[in-house]
Formats: C-alpha cells, sequence, structure tokens
C-alpha cells in the first residue's frame, strides 16, 4: 500500500490472486514511500506496478508515484485500487499524467484478467486503447459537468438572496440567554 495506507486485506487478496495464477508478486507491506516503491521496480525490472489506497490521502500519494515513475522512465503499467479509488480519480487526477497505462481494478479479485491483458503482448495495447477512451470519456463528462456548475459574482449572489420577514415568523426562545 502507499504511503498513508495501512489496509491489508485488498494488498493480501491480490497478492494472493496474482500468485495463484503464477505471477512472482513483491509486497512491500503497507505505508511504503514512493522511493521505496519506484527503486523497487527498477531493480526486479516489473512488469506492471499494483498499488493500493484506503484513505483519501492515499490518494495524494498515488499521484505522486505516477509523476515519478513518468521521470524515472518506467515503462511499466500501473494497476490502482482500493477503497480511496474510482474509476473518475483515476480518469482525472492519475492517468492524463502518465503514458505507459494507468488501470483502476474495482475488486482485488479481478487483478488477474488485468494482470493478464497489461502482460499480454496480444492484448496489451487493445486493453490500454479500450481503458484510455474509457478514462477520456469519463474526463470529458466529468469536464462538462464541471463548466455547468457555473457560479455568479457574490456582488449578484447578495443581490438575489432571499427576502426573509422574521418578524413574522414564530422562534423559539432559548430558557436561558446569555453566556
Amino acid at each position: 500500500t502507499v504511503d498513508g495506507s495501512v489496509n491489508t486485506i485488498g494488498k493480501n487478496v491480490v497478492a494472493d490472486v496474482l500468485g495463484a495464477k503464477d505471477n512472482d508478486v513483491i509486497d512491500y507491506d503497507v505505508m511504503v514511500n514512493t522511493q521505496k516503491i519506484i527503486k523497487g521496480c527498477i531493480k526486479v525490472n516489473a512488469d506492471d506496478e499494483v498499488l493500493s489506497g484506503l484513505i483519501t490521502p492515499s490518494l495524494n500519494e498515488m499521484a505522486g508515484v505516477d509523476s515519478k515513475m513518468e521521470k524515472n522512465v518506467l515503462h511499466i503499467p500501473l494497476v490502482l485500487g482500493e477503497a480511496a479509488t474510482s474509476p473518475l480519480h483515476t480518469a482525472v487526477a492519475i492517468q492524463p499524467k502518465y503514458n505507459e497505462g494507468v488501470v483502476h481494478v474495482k475488486d482485488a479479485s479481478q487483478i488477474a484478467s488485468v494482470a493478464k491483458s497489461l502482460l499480454s503482448k496480444e492484448q496489451h495495447s487493445d486493453y490500454l486503447s479500450k481503458v484510455n477512451s474509457e478514462y477520456a470519456k469519463l474526463r470529458s463528462d466529468y469536464e462538462k459537468q464541471q463548466n455547468e456548475k457555473m457560479l455568479i459574482p457574490l456582488e449578484e449572489a447578495r443581490k438575489n438572496k432571499p427576502a426573509i420577514d422574521w418578524s413574522k415568523e414564530a422562534l423559539p426562545v432559548p430558557k436561558v440567554l446569555g453566556i
């Protein structure tokens, strides 16, 4: 798991599922800093990197890993999963920053089919192309939604405030007034 996340359940399921499919898995445990992840990938000449993050700060860590992987010219896919992640976050905040393929896995049990597609010479390009298209649509829809949330200037909002005549309201009086 990335730094800031201590969950071991999803991480262990991923390791078990991949191990059962004859994949070599190197588990760096929990709360692993970005440098250790990058150095580990380089040292073992990893085929892909699977990151897990249970809590919201993990999302920032994952984004940091992808940018450092890009800087270190690691040409391996990045797979993200766990409770804090989502396809939308992956599409908007992580995938555009890393050119070697980023895939969100909703459930740890799906990791075997994702890994197979990413590691297969026959399936790799088509699979990532499909994922990238899905993420492009998610980003486009998200950006459209954000643009539709047009805010008005504060002065205009103050002019449009609701007119409430409090003198006509029967407001309850506290039993004790003051501090």
